[in-house]
């Protein structure tokens, strides 16, 4: 597993992320947006919170796995960046278009993504997301 130094989240809001997204992870508080559950998502696949990725995926887009199985694949990576590019919001979905920037090993990557989202029973969820590039 890769090392966060925690003192600042990884979702890089600029706060610890006992300010920041363990509030989200430990169910605390709820993300008030989508751009917001994305910093949790962002979060949860760093530190390899698998439960918090399923848990904050709509039931009806959610891939029938554990949520260990939805993180596995970051063992082996290092999240180093989360840039919001964009956020939309009409009504009860949202849409945000992000980079996160990884390093695996000794190479760099990206992934650019147009994530949507919607909000049922107050709470909002990430549904599903088109890869750019």
């Amino acid at each position: 597993m890769q090392k966060y130094d925690l003192t600042k989240c990884p979702c890089g809001s600029g706060k610890s992320y006992r300010e920041c997204c363990e509030e989200l992870h430990s169910g605390k508080r709820q993300a008030e947006n989508p751009a917001e559950l994305l910093r949790g998502r962002y979060t949860a696949y760093a530190l390899l919170n698998g439960d918090y990725v399923k848990n904050s995926w709509h039931p009806d887009f959610c891939p029938a796995v554990p949520g260990r199985f939805m993180v596995s694949d970051y063992k082996k990576i290092k999240l180093t960046r989360l840039e919001i590019l964009r956020e939309e919001i009409t009504g009860d979905t949202g849409v945000v278009e992000y980079i996160a920037r990884l390093r695996a090993g000794t190479r760099f990557d990206y992934i650019h993504e147009v994530a949507n989202y919607v909000r049922t029973g107050g709470k909002w969820y990430y549904t599903d997301g088109n890869q750019l590039h």
